[in-house]
């Protein structure tokens, strides 16, 4: 499982009390949606931000990571 599969299933696992608090709480919601409220949630969370934050930086070091797979070129000349 990938970076990336592993930072879903923990957003996943942290929204679910989120989630199941939103139920208890639904009386209080008014005219607010359940989506509403996950989007706020998933925007609002200090760990969420983090972990996001945590997984860009990961995802900056993909590319150096893979250049050293890529082939590579050189040219040489000489002129007389």
């Amino acid at each position: 499982m990938g970076v990336r599969g592993r930072a879903y299933i923990w957003v996943a696992a942290k929204l679910g009390p989120a989630i199941a608090g939103i139920g208890v709480a639904g009386s209080q919601a008014g005219a607010d949606t359940i989506e509403w409220a996950l989007v706020q949630a998933y925007q609002n969370n200090p760990s969420l931000n983090a972990q996001r934050a945590a997984l860009r930086a990961t995802d900056e070091n993909v590319p150096q990571a893979l250049s050293g797979y890529r082939p590579k070129l050189s040219m040489t000349a000489q002129g007389g």
